[in-house]
């Protein structure tokens, strides 16, 4: 029981810190694509996209095959073996960051020459694009050895490396770019391009201020490390070979997990642009500036934080299965996704609601509000379909998650090679949609194959939070058009006055009648039966 607390707390701290980050990068958002305008952080995802998959290849899931290799040495008082595959992996991760330096920088005006379309410029130019690739890329010679130390702390279950260092991180990269960036639009009248290459050069500095903090814990606990050595364990050391055997084959699992969403990205950075010309949009940055970094970063918050914190009971799972104690991990594959659309499905349904109002709050126009109206039912449908991949690679199905993420990547490449020219924009959402679809649909069958899972007693539940989420939604949606025929919505602070009291509405509503019909009891505490919800069950059959 004490163990449990003690892990559900480190669970918090680290939730605690991602929301931090998650928050402070939404902050970032909103003024920075304000500085730069959105063929500005259509530059910006330019760059951010191919270092972003860099950053996963040279990592390569190192870093948590390294937490938890050295989780099960510690576990057994074997922390020879757990240090030892520490520097293994140090001294792989500086290898990788050089191999990969050297790939990035050398495909860039291949990859600037794919983005537009073949063409020299569109608003952005080939050549700007380019330098500012093989600018970021000096971050690759720190970021994977950050990982890498991460991973050792959290193995080792200490947390709060990993959580300073990350908030750290992102407030010298923060206030940097947006300090700079301001003088550099209001006083010295510079252009984007500047304000974008500020923030790369704030993320190199940041990344390094970043590195020094990690650096610091490590020296920190280095005594205590050795003293575990010297004093606790008397097991053999394992040979090199063996140690970097064991890394390499638990690594891929989680690069291909992790890497997924990464080639989405990857693929409509390299066909929207081409094929919104082809639709007949004259300016396709503009929009797909809007599309993959201001809508995206709105709609990655609730994910990430709800994803975060529900795979935090993944252990559990992947204890229970390995003991073949498939009724626990039935319980608990349950609880995590009952949790999961719980948040998912009302915050899903607001964002669709509000689209046009939460876009202009952010952003002071409506450009993207429909582009945010379409992409909001992938709140669901990539929240959840995160987990069951979590769930699968935690049940070590590597092959069939090769398998069930090519699948995934091959639909959303034909798709929207297919739709974006047809459809436009939607296109491109549709395509993800479709592909995250058939990927949560094949992780289902899996893991009802391999385990006791019930999906008909989540259904009911789900049906339920669908039934609850949709009447808040209908009632916020009167209110709120009833609301606006006495007040314009067209002042920040109005739309910022209007959201709150419609979200404090809905929360209390969505709430108040999930507690009376027993809901919140059945999902956040023990799992017996509610005589309100038997008799709904009923209903649903």
């Amino acid at each position: 029981m004490i163990q449990e607390t003690k892990f559900f707390n480190k669970a918090i701290i680290l939730s605690v810190s991602i929301m931090i980050v998650k928050v402070l990068g939404l902050v970032f958002v909103v003024p920075f694509s304000n500085l730069v305008g959105s063929e500005g952080v259509a530059l910006y995802t330019y760059i951010y996209i191919p270092f972003t998959l860099f950053i996963e290849l040279s990592t390569v899931g190192i870093p948590s095959a390294l937490a938890k290799l050295v989780s099960k040495y510690d576990a057994k008082d074997n922390f020879k073996n757990s240090f030892k595959l520490f520097k293994i992996a140090i001294v792989i991760m500086i290898i990788l960051g050089i191999i990969s330096f050297l790939i990035l920088t050398s495909l860039s005006d291949y990859y600037a020459n794919l983005v537009l379309a073949g063409k020299t410029n569109l608003t952005n130019s080939k050549e700007n694009i380019s330098k500012l690739i093989d600018l970021v890329a000096i971050s690759l010679f720190i970021l994977p050895v950050m990982s890498v130390i991460r991973g050792f702390f959290q193995g080792k279950h200490n947390i709060y490396p990993t959580s300073i260092s990350q908030v750290v991180e992102q407030v010298v990269r923060i206030s940097l770019t947006l300090v700079i960036g301001y003088l550099l639009v209001t006083k010295y009248h510079k252009s984007y391009l500047e304000v974008v290459e500020v923030a790369i050069i704030s993320t190199i500095i940041s990344n390094f201020i970043g590195l020094l903090v990690l650096i610091y814990f490590y020296f920190k606990n280095i005594s205590k490390i050795k003293a575990e050595i010297d004093t606790l364990d008397n097991s053999e050391i394992e040979s090199k070979k063996m140690l970097l055997k064991q890394l390499v084959s638990i690594s891929i699992p989680f690069a291909l997990y992790g890497i997924n969403y990464t080639i989405y990205q990857m693929i409509d950075s390299l066909t929207i642009n081409k094929e919104l010309i082809e639709y007949g949009i004259s300016n396709p940055e503009a929009i797909y500036g809007i599309y993959s970094y201001q809508v995206q970063k709105i709609i990655f918050i609730p994910i990430s934080l709800i994803v975060a914190f529900t795979t935090t009971m993944i252990p559990a799972i992947s204890r229970d299965f390995a003991l073949k104690n498939y009724s626990a991990v039935d319980k608990n594959i349950i609880k995590i996704v009952q949790i999961a659309f719980y948040f998912l499905i009302p915050i899903s349904i607001f964002t669709f609601i509000f689209s046009q109002e939460l876009y202009f709050l952010l952003y002071g126009n409506k450009l993207g509000g429909n582009i945010l109206a379409s992409y909001s039912p992938l709140i669901i449908i990539i929240g959840i379909t995160g987990i069951s991949l979590a769930i699968l690679n935690t049940m070590e199905k590597h092959k069939i998650l090769i398998y069930i993420i090519s699948i995934g990547i091959v639909i959303k490449l034909i798709l929207n090679n297919t739709l974006v020219s047809v459809i436009g924009i939607d296109g491109a959402i549709f395509s993800t949609s479709l592909a995250f679809l058939t990927i949560l649909l094949i992780n289902t069958i899996v893991i009802i194959k391999n385990t006791n899972f019930k999906i008909n007693y989540l259904l009911k539940r789900i049906i339920l939070t669908l039934i609850i989420s949709f009447i808040m939604g209908s009632i916020l949606s009167l209110l709120g058009k009833f609301i606006s025929m006495f007040i314009s919505l067209d002042n920040k602070i109005i739309v910022f006055l209007y959201l709150t009291t419609l979200t404090i509405i809905g929360l209390s509503f969505y709430y108040f009648v999930s507690k009376f019909l027993g809901l919140n009891k059945i999902i956040f505490g023990n799992d017996k039966k509610n005589e309100k919800i038997c008799k709904i069950n009923q209903q649903i059959d």
